[in-house]
């Protein structure tokens, strides 16, 4: 007897690496086909000890969509909010892989007696649900829903729920995000999804943003890319390829040697400028200068194309 898969989950969950392992800090939730909601505090307990804003890289699974899916992701520009101004606690990032399944579907503004359901928790991969109901709006902002946890409930509101999605119990859709909780977890607070700025919508007028290349795709132009790089005459030739390498970031530099062969030496350069750092364009660029306009470097940039979301 064959059963039908469960329609993959929105939810994923954040982790970072400790001295005990990969831990899970928090959910977040998929609201586009490129950008996840979070809590701001989960992205500083993933980025411990370091800086968290802006710019912050974190890393994502999703044990509800695709126990195999993870990637990286990135706190947007205009996307933080952590204690200065409403709505308070929240992170938009974006992610750098193609996501395991559709975005939330958009729920109708909450209101108070509105029955939820809530999955996450760190104690099982893919969670466990509560269920309860919204009673107002309070706790420490104005802007937070109150949620009181069914009584005689097994469970709470645990410190590794925040980011979840609060759904509505009967569709499914996306009220808010779990941001704080109370009274040994029975009762909660969310972050309402109307008090969110939806930077995640594209302007009027603009075009779609780009899909992430999934990671088969990306190795296959990783490696035709390096190919086409290979056959540059800065690469080639000793003296150029030295000089080339002397020039590039110097995050790039530890990453390459110059006794490679050509091909190994570009795999390495491009490879790590795209994957690592986010500077693929930056090295074309000089490659770009050094080749003059020659008719292998046009065949590099035609190749580097789907990589630099212009294909």
């Amino acid at each position: 007897m064959t059963t039908t898969p469960p329609t993959p989950d929105w939810q994923f969950r954040i982790l970072a690496e400790k001295a005990n392992g990969t831990v899970p800090q928090g959910a977040a939730c998929l609201v586009s086909p490129r950008h996840v909601l979070t809590c701001a505090h989960v992205v500083r307990n993933a980025v411990a000890p370091g800086p968290a804003g802006p710019g912050s890289r974190v890393t994502l699974d999703a044990p509800r969509a695709d126990p195999a899916w993870h990637s990286t992701a990135t706190v947007v520009d205009g996307g933080w909010w952590s204690g200065d101004a409403s709505p308070w606690d929240i992170a938009v990032l974006v992610l750098d892989a193609r996501a395991p399944a559709e975005p939330a579907p958009r729920g109708a503004p909450w209101r108070p007696g509105r029955r939820i359901r809530i999955v996450g928790g760190p104690a099982s991969d893919a969670g466990r649900w509560l269920h309860g109901v919204l009673r107002g709006s309070g706790g420490r902002y104005a802007e937070f829903a109150q949620l009181d946890v069914d009584t005689g409930a097994a469970l709470g509101v645990v410190r590794g729920y925040s980011g979840s999605g609060v759904r509505d119990e009967e569709e499914d859709t996306l009220l808010g995000v779990v941001t704080e909780q109370a009274a040994e977890g029975r009762v909660g607070w969310m972050i309402p999804l109307d008090v969110i700025p939806r930077i995640w919508d594209p302007e009027p007028g603009a075009a779609p943003p780009a899909v992430p290349l999934d990671a088969r795709d990306e190795r296959r132009l990783l490696r035709g890319l390096a190919l086409k790089v290979s056959r540059l005459h800065t690469v080639l030739l000793p003296d150029s390829r030295a000089s080339f390498a002397l020039g590039l970031d110097e995050r790039l530099r530890s990453w390459v040697r110059l006794d490679q062969d050509a091909f190994s030496f570009s795999h390495r350069v491009v490879e790590a400028a795209h994957r690592e750092y986010g500077v693929l364009e930056d090295v074309l660029g000089d490659l770009e200068a050094r080749e003059q306009g020659s008719a292998g470097m046009r065949e590099v940039w035609s190749a580097a194309a789907p990589l630099l979301g212009r294909a």
